[in-house]
């Protein structure tokens, strides 16, 4: 239930400067903000754009180091205000409109990104990721780590003259869990704190509108006569599958359906060798762990496909070789072979053994396979502001596409199989207009996993 036509309210857009004498309220000039949220980066950016038309570009003197706290809060009742801290990392454009009327747009960067910019860090950690992570956030961005699954890797590294969210964004690209899921390090609208967990986490999650919940549906405007004001909202405005969609030829040249593998060891000249085919080391586990939920288990690949009497994943249609770790942490006891001992602490990037190695290829394949062809939609975004719980990038949600079959018999499934199911949100574009009372997300959605068919 809502409380008000409009569907959220600034409560404040607030500028403040060390140069000026007092903050400066935003509020009455600001006509749209756009925020954006994305699993691949650890802080939030925005957008706001500013029609002036009392000399206040000039008067702020706006240089690039402005803070910018915006307060938010949705119009429907028991919402929870939501306040995020920015500053101005660039002016976009400056249009004159009229004589005395001008259009600024403004870029923000989370106040995170800007103070990390400012920092270099070059430090050594040893130990798990996640712990040196949290100390990272904590002591130079005063940053809580919220952690959700455990790392395999245990390592030391020297930090080598890097800003703070670059080394932990940098630490986090040689992660993963024992099963070789990929974890994600991210900032969110709603919460302090900064997010880090692995792939399995995410995906076994409930979705936000599981079970009899309504699903987010693309409907026709006939259709939404007979639904009530929650079905609305939850409509799908309009949908695009992005990047041309189903490309399976560029992951299989980028080797990620099935390819070979060498570490060079430089002290032993030895090497290690490995396979990965994304059948056995990819959807095989996400089948046993149970992540590939019993109604959405196809994955995106036909590996019963046969070209020239061979199956697709049984071509090696790529051989990397690389150099691998060359002991630098190494402690071995005098008479020891240092060759055969086995228990030094890995450097970064460093492992001791083929299946340790063959991590960074799985992890390659998760990131491909759920991108292979990524949905955005746009909906209502009031449900995404209620304060209450972060509800966007890392949730999931269901969502319905009807078949192009709509003489389909009474009681048949008219659902879309293939595009239809269970999506993981990977990034989100907040959009408040306030000359049109309207506020819309559009939101990039990936899943690794279509619906089971009648046939199946």
């Amino acid at each position: 239930m809502t409380t008000s036509t409009t569907p959220f309210t600034f409560e404040s857009i607030e500028l403040s400067s060390d140069r000026l004498p007092q903050p400066v309220e935003l509020n009455r000039i600001v006509t749209d903000v756009e925020i954006f949220e994305h699993m691949a980066k650890p802080y939030l950016t925005a957008r706001i754009l500013i029609i002036d038309a009392a000399n206040f570009y000039q008067s702020a003197d706006i240089v690039g180091s402005e803070r910018i706290r915006i307060q938010i809060r949705s119009a429907e009742e028991d919402a929870k205000s939501i306040a995020k801290n920015f500053m101005i990392s660039r002016v976009e454009k400056v249009d004159k409109i009229q004589d005395n009327t001008q259009v600024i747009a403004i870029h923000l960067v989370e106040d995170c990104y800007y103070i990390s910019s400012l920092i270099n860090l070059n430090r050594t950690f040893s130990g798990k990721p996640s712990a040196m992570l949290k100390i990272i956030a904590k002591e130079t961005l005063k940053k809580e780590l919220l952690v959700n699954g455990e790392e395999q890797q245990n390592f030391k590294l020297i930090i080598p003259n890097k800003h703070p969210l670059e080394a932990m964004m940098w630490i986090v690209g040689k992660t993963s869990t024992a099963r070789g899921y990929p974890f994600f390090l991210y900032s969110t609208l709603v919460g302090d704190e900064l997010i880090y967990e692995d792939l399995a986490t995410i995906l076994t999650r409930p979705a936000l509108n599981a079970g009899n919940d309504i699903k987010y549906i693309a409907s026709s405007t006939k259709a939404q006569d007979t639904m009530d004001a929650k079905q609305v909202r939850r409509i799908i405005k309009n949908h695009e599958f992005m990047g041309g969609g189903e490309n399976l030829l560029s992951i299989i040249r980028e080797g990620l359906v099935s390819s070979s593998f060498e570490v060079i060891d430089t002290l032993t000249e030895g090497t290690k060798t490995f396979v990965y085919d994304s059948k056995d080391d990819l959807f095989k586990k996400l089948i046993q762990d149970e992540i590939l939920p019993k109604d959405q288990p196809n994955p995106p690949v036909n590996f019963d496909e046969v070209i020239d009497d061979r199956k697709i994943n049984e071509y090696r249609s790529m051989h990397t070789s690389s150099i691998g770790g060359s002991m630098s942490y190494r402690d071995s006891a005098e008479g020891e072979n240092p060759f055969k001992y086995n228990r030094w602490q890995n450097a970064y990037g460093e492992n001791k053994t083929s299946a340790e190695y063959k991590f960074s290829a799985i992890k390659s394949g998760f990131d491909r396979m759920l991108k292979k062809n990524p949905l955005t939609i746009n909906v209502d975004g009031i449900e995404f502001i209620r304060g209450d719980f972060h509800k966007t990038i890392g949730s999931n949600i269901e969502v319905v596409f009807m078949n192009s079959q709509p003489e389909a018999e009474d009681g048949a499934d008219a659902r879309d199989k293939k595009k239809s199911g269970k999506y993981m949100i990977y990034s989100i574009r907040h959009m408040f207009k306030m000359s049109a009372d309207m506020y819309d997300v559009s939101a990039t959605c990936i899943k690794i996993g279509n619906l089971r068919r009648s046939n199946d």
